[in-house]
């Protein structure tokens, strides 16, 4: 797993990842403790969340979820101030891809989603991910 400092970026990524609010590159900045995992290498190539379907990963993120969206999104995803994540009815058309999910997550949206970039590391926020997909596959 590598290591990155200050403002690196992946080398190999070849998505670009745009602002939800005005479609503007997405600029990631690392904490010089952040791991980079190959999941998260993955991800930047593809777009695809390898961590969709894995139990380990979804158990990490339903942890992160307890603590990070549930107050706006409610345990079961069902949504108060933030919008139900239960469903196919996306608040941002971006969301109906994993790429865009992402870019919400990390960069924030209108209104109250706050962005988590700060807060959780992009492995935290594909393991996130993971877990809120299990809503929808219920």
């Amino acid at each position: 797993m590598a290591m990155l400092a200050g403002s690196s970026t992946l080398a190999a990524a070849e998505i670009v990842f745009l602002n939800a609010l005005d479609n503007s590159p997405l600029k990631f900045e690392y904490r010089t403790d952040q791991e980079i995992t190959p999941a998260v290498e993955k991800f930047h190539e593809t777009g695809e969340n390898p961590y969709v379907g894995d139990a380990n990963a979804i158990a990490a993120g339903q942890k992160l979820y307890g603590k990070q969206c549930a107050s706006c999104h409610l345990k079961d995803g069902t949504g108060r101030i933030g919008p139900n994540l239960t469903d196919d009815q996306w608040k941002y058309e971006r969301t109906d891809t994993e790429v865009g999910r992402f870019e919400i997550i990390y960069g924030g949206g209108g209104g109250a989603m706050q962005a988590f970039g700060r807060r959780l590391d992009q492995d935290e926020i594909l393991k996130v991910m993971a877990f809120i997909d299990t809503f929808r596959s219920k």
